[in-house]
């Protein structure tokens, strides 16, 4: 008599005395319709030997894998998300992104914190199910190789900084010193009066940028060239008296002029002695005495 479809088994047409299976055993002990007659577990079967030691092993590691906690079921292309989201649970995910609590962790020294990375990285580890233990280890892998990122960056950038310095020393040869100079007189000139730091920041940069450092070089030549900036009255092409003290009264107004450190300025010794001589030029063909 068969039950659902499956045949009344005899042992005896499958099983020897030695208790191996004969060859193609599945489909005398199964019938058409039941899933076991094409297992692949029960395929690899041999005898009742292996057969027992597979289910006492099997009941083992259920056993080690659902004791103290409930039983995980792993979805599959069927399961709802209800289903998928307690299985996530089971296995450790937090109820929220947020509890994972990446935007306390600590990152390698000489980063800055960043909460909506942190945030993000949050969101998308507790979308694929991570527990808090991964998303841990995933959040402190992904900072330290930014770190390490960052330092290689930095120290190709030390060494690109070095190399272009060369190059610029090596065209502009004896006049690289007094070429930085110029420069430099000129940009603090302007500069300083609209941000000092800024323009602190730009002359640091200056020696390793070899085009900026050219191009202003030449402006800081035609910026200077005959001595000192002082317009000419334009239309005598030359410069009275009274423009003379007006252009001197100007500069004396200039933070530089009274001291080579002005309060919140960095130190420019030698554009406050160039204002100073600018000064004492203008006075002199304001009274007359340097010729006109």
């Amino acid at each position: 008599m068969e039950e659902t479809g499956n045949p009344v088994i005899d042992a005896g047409q499958f099983l020897g005395d030695d208790g191996a299976f004969s060859e193609n055993w599945q489909e005398q002990a199964f019938g058409a319709e039941d899933p076991m007659r094409t297992d692949a577990t029960l395929k690899n079967t041999k005898d009742v030997r292996s057969m027992c030691s597979q289910l006492v092993n099997a009941q083992k590691q259920i056993g080690q894998f659902s004791s103290g906690r409930e039983f995980a079921i792993l979805p599959n292309e069927q399961s709802d998300q209800t289903e998928i989201d307690e299985y996530h649970t089971k296995c450790g995910r937090p109820a929220a992104a947020a509890d994972y609590k990446l935007s306390e962790m600590q990152v390698p020294e000489g980063m800055a914190k960043d909460d909506k990375l942190a945030e993000h990285m949050a969101g998308i580890l507790h979308k694929a199910g991570a527990s808090s233990k991964t998303a841990t280890e995933v959040y402190n892998g992904y900072t330290a190789f930014m770190k390490t990122a960052m330092d290689e960056n930095a120290s190709q950038n030390k060494l690109d900084d070095a190399e272009a310095n060369r190059a610029l020393r090596t065209k502009l040869g004896a006049a690289y010193d007094k070429t930085l100079r110029d420069v430099g007189v000129m940009i603090n000139a302007f500069g300083n009066d609209i941000d000092a730091d800024e323009t602190a920041a730009l002359l640091a940069g200056l020696p390793n940028d070899s085009f900026a450092t050219q191009l202003l070089g030449k402006i800081a030549a035609k910026f200077t060239e005959g001595g000192l900036d002082i317009p000419a009255d334009p239309t005598s092409g030359e410069m009275t008296p009274a423009d003379a003290i007006s252009k001197a009264n100007e500069i004396m107004k200039e933070p530089y002029y009274v001291t080579d450190r002005p309060t919140g300025k960095p130190l420019n010794r030698q554009y406050h002695d160039e204002l100073v001589q600018k000064v004492q030029s203008l006075m002199q063909i304001a009274t007359n005495t340097g010729g006109a």
